[in-house]
């Protein structure tokens, strides 16, 4: 009898020891499929929240950036002007501007200014005007304003334009970079308002041209004539769109509206180094886009020499 109950208790003491060494070597049983559907549930969740306006607006911005460079870098090897962007003085120049410079193999450098971005204007002086400010839609006042803070807001600029009011006292506009005197300066304004005492000059260093027609040199506060040819405002009275560009080569200045060549001249050769400017007095002009192609004077602007 004690021998059974022994042998008994021996075995069940056995038993005891092994049950938690079964335990361990057991294999871990699969998660439910329940839990897997609740982790995925949390994992999709997460996935699956929209991106915030921030992100999809920096996204968008990051797409037409690269969009836009594709583009100058087709448009520069078309002119036979390969880009350089890592050149250091190309690097220098996008820190000192609100807009990428397209810089070239050649030392010439591209900066477009549609005004879609009010970052744009920080390139600029303004003296002298009434009101500078960007609008949209059509009509001007305080709609126009809110509809362009609104475009710019979102992103959406396409109709955006920078209006500039000047009083018979006259103001300037300059850009803040200094250029060599060979260059190509184009610029689309619309004259919302003008009348008999109005003028209006684009320039670069001292010469340059009014209403887009007359080539003059500046002399003190004022831009006299260099020659005899008559002045033409018939476009800027059309109120529509106009296209001006000063093109300087070999001394040279030529003056064109709308692609249609109205003077050019030598007597301005060793006045057109310099910075771009707007002079305009008494009137309204709105500025749809300015576009700078030109040599950087590397000296005045502090750039490293290649």
């Amino acid at each position: 009898m004690h021998r059974s109950l022994n042998a008994a208790f021996v075995l069940s003491l056995a038993l005891a020891c092994l049950a938690p060494v079964a335990a361990q070597d057991a294999p871990t049983p699969p998660a439910s499929p329940a839990g897997e559907a609740k982790e995925g549930e949390k994992s999709g969740g997460q996935e699956a929240d929209a991106p915030k306006p921030a992100d999809k607006e920096a996204k968008r911005k990051a797409r037409k950036d690269r969009q836009a460079a594709k583009r100058a870098e087709r448009q520069a090897e078309a002119e036979g002007r390969p880009l350089a962007p890592e050149a250091r003085a190309a690097k220098e120049l996008e820190a000192k501007l609100n807009v990428a410079p397209r810089w070239a193999s050649d030392g010439t450098v591209r900066l477009v200014y549609p005004f879609k971005d009010l970052a744009e204007q920080g390139d600029f002086v303004l003296k002298g005007f009434d009101a500078a400010e960007a609008v949209a839609g059509g009509g001007r006042g305080r709609r126009a304003r809110k509809r362009a803070a609104r475009q710019v807001a979102n992103g959406k600029g396409k109709n955006v334009r920078y209006e500039l009011s000047a009083g018979s006292r006259g103001a300037l506009l300059l850009h803040t970079l200094p250029l060599e005197d060979e260059f190509t300066i184009t610029l689309t304004v619309h004259v919302v308002r003008s009348t008999k005492r109005s003028d209006f000059v684009a320039f670069v260093g001292k010469g340059g041209a009014r209403f887009g027609s007359q080539l003059v040199v500046k002399r003190g506060s004022k831009f006299a004539p260099v020659s005899k040819a008559p002045l033409v405002r018939d476009s800027f009275e059309d109120k529509a769109p106009i296209k001006i560009q000063l093109v300087a080569k070999d001394g040279v200045l030529t003056t064109k509206i709308n692609g249609v060549s109205l003077a050019t001249s030598k007597k301005l050769q060793g006045k057109l180094d310099g910075q771009f400017g707007l002079y305009m007095s008494d009137m309204v002009v709105q500025v749809h886009q300015i576009e700078i192609l030109a040599r950087v004077d590397a000296r005045k602007a502090k750039l490293p020499k290649e």
